[in-house]
């Protein structure tokens, strides 16, 4: 019978990560690193382009945070 390794950590790249996510993302294999990071960047070229401005973007992700931060 076959061992296969499942991997359950959903840590994905960021340009922002958090201490956690840096050490969580340094513990996977390599080829888990390269796999995800693959399938970010894939994800982000098929998400087309925005009509938005950029400070459109920028203030409605300010926004979102604050509806995170305050439930």
């Amino acid at each position: 019978m076959s061992e296969t390794k499942t991997i359950s950590d959903n840590v994905t790249p960021s340009a922002t990560p958090t201490e956690d996510d840096v050490s969580r993302w340094q513990a996977l294999p390599r080829d888990e690193q390269v796999k995800r990071l693959r399938q970010t960047l894939s994800e982000a070229a098929a998400s087309g382009i925005s009509g938005k401005a950029m400070d459109d973007i920028e203030a409605a992700a300010k926004e979102r945070l604050v509806k995170m931060r305050h439930g």
